[in-house]
């Protein structure tokens, strides 16, 4: 990278070029590799001029691992003081070569982008990030600058039958070396064609323990050494060999034969371990293998060995042969309803699978002792399906194909037993008994919807309220779930629903032409009697109130009065409660002549007036006065009345009831 400074060139040969490193590579930037891979340029020059050309040295370089700085100490300026000089540093770091010497990787950068900045230092040590150009930032929008970060490094696989005893005298090259030695890594797969012998110390001119070192790097730069020992020796190399006959399924043991210094075996299945052992004698080998469950499906090999576990010969082929099996299926009759098909069945049948009219069902069946069941569900299969059953071995071979079910009709059977019902329920209940599984209602001989509810015997039939009057006949028929009638027309008894309820007349006033009042529950009409004489059915009953004509002037004071209530088939609810009668009250009052400023009104009453309330001008006073021994007196104040105001007094009973109105005459 070129970054552009300007500087003082007072400054002579007192100043440093800083370079502050992104955060990211802090790590990287203490290791030895990455300093080593650093190298420079230092220019100077005056209109146009070259005056300065320096390449940065080792000693004028130091990296300062707590402040994440690269710092090259500048040449001397002194030949050109007094003039102000244009000065350019390059800055080059090879990170391929950093990395892949050091291992330590650069992260990813934290805002998608790597921030440098440059600066020049006097000898105070005072960093001038400010002085120079823009470009003393420099902020590269790269996300990730090593792809190989978060990468994991490759392996280098020594494999097992790696021969790591050579004979003296013999070839021992670099294609030697990388017999049996494979490269591997996570996310480029096997990269065993970019290994190399980075160094091959074996000299098979003399015995000996010699070194071999391995390297392999991945596509994102990340390298793998390893280093092994040859030993050379002019001992004779074992060697060994097997061949393994052909195993049926089902046998216990893998046979063969075997050559030279084998001792050992290992048997792989699907390219998987699974067990060591084996064994061998006079060139014959037998293997355990009964509890491997092994199939004609399965790959199966098998490696050789000798005593101390050197591999003479890897995946030897055992060829696996299906074993002869045979086997039949009778199936017994099924009846519909059952859960499962049933039968018997011989030979090497392990499981079954149904088809209902064409259609495959699931695999499945239970098989032991020579007697089988399939679970099929209840409700699967219907009275006219067409059922086959095939027979099959462990391995899915046909061994009884499309064996026909007989399909048996179930009979059902039940009955039902209405409870009696209460005019007004919303239900008809009651219990039943085998296979009912709907019911159906008539009333008054006309069929009601499909229904019910069946539960442990117990059912429920909703009617609806006032559905069923008293009266009615109603009968109930029980079907089973195919809609055959088990139980018809059982009559369903009609219990007539107790009414009840009661009557609370209101106060009745004399002259009035109705008495009112409340009710509750199922009061339908009443009757009212006066001085012990009946009078007319009748009233008008809504929401809790009720009115009963009786017409003005039928009921005087003194009179006793009662009311009876009725439900709407005339059963007597409530009977005979009074209604009492309002009092009437009566009198006189008769106001003297007021002379204006006068405080009180006063004059005469008769009978029943104990208050008086006046009127001037139509406005009311308030409640007062006196009333005592035929004379009363009402206090109205000075000024309230003048001459010429309309003054009206109005007397009032004990209840507040208006009794009557008198005019005042006013008087200067």
């Amino acid at each position: 990278m070129d970054i552009q400074k300007f500087a003082d060139a007072t400054w002579k040969d007192q100043s440093d070029y800083v370079i502050k490193l992104p955060e990211e590579f802090r790590e990287l930037a203490k290791t030895e590799a990455f300093r080593n891979s650093i190298s420079g340029q230092f220019r100077a020059w005056n209109m146009g001029i070259p005056i300065k050309n320096y390449t940065y040295k080792s000693s004028d370089l130091r990296v300062d691992t707590v402040n994440n700085t690269i710092i090259f100490k500048n040449p001397s300026l002194t030949t050109i003081i007094g003039i102000l000089p244009h000065l350019t540093m390059n800055l080059e770091i090879d990170l391929g070569k950093a990395i892949t010497e050091s291992g330590v990787r650069i992260a990813g950068a934290q805002d998608g982008f790597y921030h440098f900045q440059t600066a020049m230092a006097k000898s105070d040590n005072i960093i001038e990030w400010g002085l120079g150009s823009l470009n003393s930032r420099v902020n590269i929008p790269i996300a990730k600058m090593d792809p190989g970060y978060g990468d994991t490094a490759p392996e280098i696989i020594i494999g097992d039958s790696k021969e790591l005893t050579v004979p003296l005298n013999s070839v021992y090259d670099d294609a030697a070396a990388l017999k049996d030695v494979k490269a591997y890594d996570a996310e480029d797969g096997w990269i065993t064609n970019k290994l190399v012998v980075e160094s091959n110390q074996v000299d098979t001119s003399r015995e000996g323990y010699y070194k071999v070192k391995y390297s392999v790097v991945d596509s994102v730069g990340l390298k793998t050494t390893k280093e092994i020992e040859i030993h050379v020796t002019n001992t004779p190399p074992v060697t060994g060999s097997i061949k393994a006959n052909n195993f049926t399924v089902g046998d216990s043991n893998i046979t063969g034969t075997y050559a030279g210094d084998v001792a050992k075996l290992r048997l792989y299945i699907n390219g998987v371990s699974v067990a060591w052992g084996g064994n061998l004698e006079n060139g014959k080998f037998t293997f355990y293998a009964a509890n491997q469950n092994i199939s004609a499906t399965e790959i199966v090999t098998m490696n050789a060995y000798d005593k101390n576990d050197k591999l003479f010969q890897e995946n030897a082929p055992v060829k696996v042969n299906n074993a002869t099996v045979s086997g039949s299926i009778s199936p017994s009759e099924y009846s519909i309803g059952n859960a499962e098909i049933t039968g018997s069945y011989t030979g090497d049948v392990a499981k079954a699978r149904i088809t209902i009219n064409g259609k495959a069902q699931a695999w499945g069946g239970s098989f032991n002792n020579g007697q089988f069941t399939y679970y099929v569900g209840a409700g699967k299969i219907k009275a006219g399906d067409v059922v086959t059953i095939t027979a099959y071995d462990k391995n899915d071979k046909v061994l009884d194909a499309n064996k026909p079910v007989k399909i048996k009709a179930a009979t059902t059977q039940g009955t039902i037993s209405p409870a009696e019902y209460s005019v007004g329920d919303t239900e008809i209940t009651g219990s039943y008994t085998g296979d009912v599984a709907k019911a159906r209602v008539t009333i008054n001989g006309k069929a009601q919807a499909w229904g019910g509810s069946f539960n442990n015997g117990r059912f429920t039939y909703y009617v609806g309220s006032g559905k069923i009057k008293n009266g009615d006949t109603v009968t109930i028929t029980a079907y089973d779930k195919s809609d055959k009638v088990l139980d018809a027309n059982k009559p369903v008894k009609i219990k007539a629903a107790a009414t009840q309820g009661t009557i609370s007349p209101s106060e009745y006033s004399v002259g009035d032409t109705e008495i009112t009042g409340s009710y509750t529950g199922d009061v339908a009409k009443a009757r009212v009697t006066i001085n012990g004489k009946a009078q007319a059915w009748g009233g008008s009953f809504n929401n809790g109130r009720f009115t009963y004509y009786v017409g003005s002037g039928k009921i005087k004071a003194g009179d006793t009065v009662t009311i009876t209530a009725y439900d709407k088939s005339d059963k007597v609810l409530d009977s005979n409660k009074v209604v009492k009668i309002k009092e009437v009250v009566q009198g006189t009052i008769s106001p003297s002549v007021y002379n204006v400023g006068e405080t009180t009104i006063k004059g005469s009453y008769t009978g029943d007036i104990v208050r008086a309330r006046v009127l001037i001008n139509g406005e009311p006073q308030a409640w007062g006065g006196t009333f005592s021994g035929g004379s009363f007196s009402y206090y109205i104040g000075a000024g309230k009345i003048k001459a010429g105001d309309n003054v009206k007094i109005v007397g009032y009973s004990a209840d507040n009831s208006e009794v009557t109105t008198a005019i005042v005459k006013v008087q200067l």
